[in-house]
């Protein structure tokens, strides 16, 4: 039987990373030991004697790419190759920087406002959500504000 390898698809950085591969041996064939060995985009990665499982304990960004595994006995007997399985190791958004832009020291009533929301580290694709006040007030990484009046004074 084909092995069938096992794992989830995304994972936050930091956390483990468990992929099994699953293989049923044939009732034609004597028992013998299986090695399973274990390929990130085609690169060896980790071979297990006795246990399907490769274990990453702390997930980074360095861990993403296509897994798959291959099992054969210990006598060459047997050397079938799963499908790929693609795991993503993301890494969560840190600091956010809003920034006012075309920059002015002051902002009067009337003027037209643009706050602009980056990011220094977060896996692709980063989403921006603008709050105003606690409340969802506009997608996307700018706001535009147009003619600013005293409703537009809070928390952003």
């Amino acid at each position: 039987m084909v092995p069938v390898l096992e794992g989830p698809p995304e994972l936050p950085k930091g956390s483990l990373l468990n992929l099994s591969c699953l293989s049923t041996a044939s009732p034609l064939r004597p028992p013998a030991p299986l090695l399973c060995c274990f390929y990130r985009d085609g690169q060896l990665v980790g071979v297990q004697r006795g246990s399907p499982q490769l274990l990453v304990p702390t997930v980074g960004v360095s861990h993403s790419g296509n897994y798959s595994c291959q099992v054969h006995s210990e006598v060459g007997a047997v050397w079938k190759s799963s499908a790929l399985l693609g795991v993503t190791g993301h890494m969560p958004v840190a600091n956010a920087t809003i920034t006012l832009g075309p920059l002015a020291l002051q902002v009067r009533p009337g003027d037209p406002v643009t706050l602009r929301c980056s990011v220094q580290v977060g896996s692709a694709p980063v989403t921006f959500t603008w709050l105003h006040n606690g409340h969802q007030v506009a997608p996307g990484p700018l706001l535009e504000l147009g003619a600013v009046h005293e409703g537009h004074s809070g928390t952003y």
